[in-house]
């Protein structure tokens, strides 16, 4: 995906908003307490209830003619929350994938979606004396980023950190590959 072409061309670029939150809210599908929408990829209804929330969003995008950008269901997929959960898979990677399926669906014009790889804080967002330092985010984060940016993901994309140092730790990351930015 070139984000740099799309950014020249467009004076707006819709994002998708609240996935998590909307299946909270309609109970449509049961999120994970401690991985959120992560799983859902993996279950039948999970990706029914998905499917349907990103093609919504990225119909409303056509029909106002600017691109959109996914974040992959992956706010929560970081190692420490997957490895108590046991869970074995590649659940960053499979995210990205499940993402791309659903983009190519849109035909030619899946150039205009952009997948940000969704990364959250370790601890509380709402409570910035739990952020991570700068040293402690780089490493802490540095497991999901790789796995995101192997995945294929157009950026990176932090979502509700909850202090600078812990957003100033993921800086250096932008750096992983070419079509990898941090957002």
């Amino acid at each position: 995906m070139d984000i740099q072409r799309l950014l020249h061309e467009h004076d707006f670029i819709l994002a998708e908003a609240a996935v998590t939150e909307s299946i909270r809210r309609t109970g449509e599908a049961a999120l994970d307490p401690r991985l959120g929408n992560s799983l859902l990829i993996y279950e039948e209804d999970g990706r029914r209830v998905l499917s349907r929330l990103y093609h919504d969003f990225i119909a409303l995008a056509r029909e106002a003619d600017v691109p959109i950008v996914l974040g992959s269901p992956t706010w929560r997929a970081n190692q420490e929350r997957l490895t108590e959960a046991d869970i074995k898979g590649d659940v960053n990677g499979d995210s990205v994938a499940f993402l791309k399926d659903l983009s190519r669906q849109w035909g030619s014009w899946k150039e205009n979606i952009l997948i940000g790889g969704a990364i959250g804080c370790k601890n509380d967002s709402y409570k910035p004396a739990e952020g991570l330092l700068e040293e402690e985010a780089r490493t802490f984060h540095g497991w999901q980023i790789d796995r995101l940016a192997s995945a294929g993901v157009d950026f990176l994309l932090a979502e509700t950190l909850p202090a600078v140092p812990e957003a100033s730790g993921l800086v250096p990351f932008h750096r992983l590959s070419g079509q990898c930015l941090l957002s």
